[in-house]
């Protein structure tokens, strides 16, 4: 079975997945965040999470992210 990765540091969603019982680990990537202020919010978060996984992704190649 893959092994599930959050690629995030983010306390809350840490914790929504631990309250439905999912087995995972988190890496925090290192992305540095740039804020493109033409983005709207929406489409913001997807191009940042996207990248964040990608980044984990290399390291972890037979997982889930």
């Amino acid at each position: 079975m893959k092994s599930i990765i959050l690629a995030s540091a983010s306390p809350r969603r840490k914790e929504l997945l631990e309250k439905i019982g999912m087995k995972f680990k988190t890496v925090e990537s290192k992305l540095k965040e740039v804020i493109d202020p033409t983005l709207n919010p929406h489409t913001l978060a997807r191009k940042l999470s996207l990248e964040k996984a990608k980044m984990v992704a290399k390291k972890y190649k037979n997982a889930i992210i």
